[in-house]
């Protein structure tokens, strides 16, 4: 009869302890995901404000200007209303091609932010209308990369995973040793 109830309150707490931890551990990713999200836009809500001069700049060249900066850490395009593009810094070689058909679907006289996979590389992109006195007369759609941070996620869930693990052990013993004294 004791070891019977030894064993169930050993479950008991060992399954209480887990699910609060687990249930812990998957808050604490989904708010270092969301908060680290919220961050990299508002880098690139900044980097908006300082190329926002940009398109005025070069809203009257004749010819498509891309540059390209391979060690750059924000990329941009800046584009007319009418989805042509006039201006950009790229520092991934062919990008802006796979950036315009993912644009063509979203309204470029509205704010918006994607997530996308492109090659080998997760980038974050953003793309603002530029609208001085209140007229639509382009857009700029900048980004970054955010694959270091995909993957120490990646990295992350695997420690979870491990910590549980080690976790579930250690309570187990501890639940079974302290149900012992009760």
């Amino acid at each position: 009869m004791f070891k019977k109830t030894r064993k169930k309150l050993t479950l008991f707490n060992s399954i209480n302890f887990i699910g609060f931890f687990f249930a812990f551990l998957i808050i604490l990713y989904f708010s270092l995901v969301q908060l680290m999200n919220y961050q990299q836009i508002e880098e690139l809500e900044t980097y908006y404000k300082e190329q926002y001069h940009d398109f005025f700049e070069h809203k009257n060249d004749n010819e498509v200007k891309l540059e390209f900066n391979p060690n750059g850490m924000y990329f941009y395009y800046v584009y007319t209303k009418d989805k042509i593009l006039v201006h950009g810094d790229e520092n991934y070689q062919g990008l802006f091609k796979d950036i315009e058909k993912i644009i063509q679907t979203e309204d470029p006289s509205k704010r918006f932010v994607k997530n996308i996979n492109w090659r080998d590389k997760h980038l974050l992109i953003l793309s603002k209308p530029i609208q001085p006195n209140d007229e639509f007369i382009g857009y700029i759609v900048i980004g970054k990369s955010t694959t270091s941070q995909y993957h120490f996620f990646q990295k992350m869930i695997l420690l979870f995973i491990v910590l549980i693990i080690i976790f579930t052990i250690i309570i187990g013993f501890l639940s079974y040793y302290m149900a012992g004294k009760a």
